[in-house]
């Protein structure tokens, strides 16, 4: 075998790992948010009364899981910001290695922004949300002082 032909067939594996990569990032995406979404209808039955909290300080427990909301929100958007680059890396590199190989699959692929820009925000309506939230029940709890 040639140097030739063993850089191509290297290239070859290469770009096989990468569209793995990029599956597996691209799958994670959806994976992630369903569970956000799961975390979300937890915290939130519990938030507004779904749920209801029969403890002492019950007050004070539904302002910190208001507050949780957010935090969690904010942490899963900084998850899908981190995989929005991850995902970007390899479809670069696999745009590289299809130039040397001749393949065209990424080089061709419409590029849409939209499914990550409708993602993230739509955890920016979720920030939005949690925060009026948590503003309002510390409005309430100050009215009530």
């Amino acid at each position: 075998m040639s140097e030739d032909e063993r850089k191509v067939k290297g290239w070859r594996q290469e770009y096989t790992e990468v569209n793995s990569y990029y599956r597996h990032y691209s799958a994670l995406r959806f994976v992630m948010f369903s569970v956000y979404f799961a975390v979300t209808a937890g915290i939130a039955s519990v938030a507004f009364g779904v749920v209801e909290i029969k403890s002492f300080g019950a007050s004070l427990i539904i302002g910190m899981i208001k507050v949780s909301g957010l935090l969690i929100t904010v942490a899963f958007l900084m998850y899908e910001l981190r995989l929005e680059q991850v995902i970007d890396h390899y479809r670069i590199w696999a745009k590289k290695l299809e130039e040397e190989l001749g393949y065209a699959q990424m080089t061709e692929r419409p590029l849409s922004r939209l499914t990550f820009g409708t993602t993230k925000a739509l955890y920016y309506l979720m920030i939005a949300f949690w925060s009026l939230a948590f503003i309002l029940f510390l409005i309430s709890v100050i009215w009530k002082a």
